[in-house]
């Protein structure tokens, strides 16, 4: 083993425990966390600097790479729906990054559901969640209460939730 392979090596333990750190909530691998980082640090060996911080570099390698897996499960789980492109995490629903096949069943039932709510919940739902407007330029655009706009928000996003998890 190469000097810096066991340099590596020896920073393992502290990878993994920024790795089980970072993916928190998600289904994403500690452990493949830290194996592609270990190869991304072997594949840019020659841009580290001896005398520097080893454990730094490879803790934002990590980070790195971790953001941009999130990046990736962001881009498949896209829905366009009503001439809008969003990410299903906006309306509360979460889609965990299992296999494409169960990434696209999950995010056609979810754009099915959005389509079924009725249409004044729906177009609070993609006003506020994917617009970004407040609830006082929903409730003006709609020339509704803010009372009414936080109410069909919370029902649109309640049955949102419902509809998917009982699949």
């Amino acid at each position: 083993m190469s000097g810096f392979s066991q340099e590596l090596e020896e920073e393992r333990a502290y990878l993994l425990r920024y790795a089980r750190y970072l993916v928190l909530g998600n289904r994403v691998s500690p452990e493949d966390l830290v194996q592609e980082t270990f190869y991304l640090a072997l594949k840019l060996k020659d841009s580290f600097q001896p005398g520097t911080n080893l454990r730094a570099w490879l803790f934002a390698i990590m980070r790195n790479e971790y953001r941009n897996e999130l990046r990736k499960v962001r881009r498949r789980t896209a829905l366009f729906i009503d001439g809008l492109d969003f990410d299903v995490e906006d309306f509360g629903v979460e889609i965990g990054a299992g296999t494409e096949q169960e990434t696209s069943a999950a995010l056609s039932e979810t754009m099915a559901a959005v389509k079924r709510l009725p249409g004044r919940y729906r177009e609070v739902l993609i006003l506020v969640t994917i617009k970004g407007l407040s609830y006082s330029e929903t409730a003006a655009l709609l020339g509704k209460p803010v009372g009414t706009v936080r109410s069909r928000l919370s029902r649109a996003r309640v049955k949102l939730v419902d509809e998917v998890m009982k699949k």
